[in-house]
C-alpha cells in the first residue's frame, strides 16, 4: 500500500507556521512539521492558503529520498519557496488571432 498524507492542522509560533502532516501507510502512522517562516506569507510572496501545499511538496521531498524521514520537523526555505512561486506563476495565454493592427488614415 503506498503511504498517503494527511493535512492535520497549522500553529502560529514564534515567526513561523507549523504545519502537521501524517502519512500513513499498511504498516504505521508517522505524524511530521513542516514550518515556514511568516515572512513568506508577506504580500507579494505566498498566501496563507498555499501553506498545505507548499508543506506537503517539502514532506513529499523528503519522503522520495527516505519513504519514512526518521526527522520529524522541515523547515520551507526561500529557495523551495521560489521554485514554488515560479511553478504556480499564471501564463498568459497565447492568443487566437493576434489583435488587429489599426491602418494608417489615408489623406487626399
Amino acid at each position: 500500500m503506498r503511504p498517503t498524507v494527511e493535512y492535520v492542522g497549522f500553529q502560529t509560533v514564534g515567526d513561523s507556521r507549523h504545519y502537521q502532516l501524517r502519512v500513513r501507510s499498511a504498516e504505521s502512522s508517522h505524524d511530521y512539521t513542516v514550518s515556514i517562516p511568516n515572512a513568506l506569507f508577506a504580500p507579494g510572496f505566498a498566501k496563507f492558503q498555499d501553506g498545505p501545499e507548499l508543506a506537503f511538496q517539502r514532506l513529499q521531498r523528503e519522503m522520495a529520498i527516505d519513504p519514512e524521514p526518521a526527522q520529524g520537523s522541515f523547515t520551507v526555505t526561500t529557495a523551495e519557496f521560489e521554485a514554488f512561486r515560479e511553478a504556480h506563476r499564471p501564463h498568459a495565454k497565447p492568443r487566437r488571432n493576434p489583435p488587429a493592427t489599426p491602418e494608417t488614415p489615408k489623406i487626399g
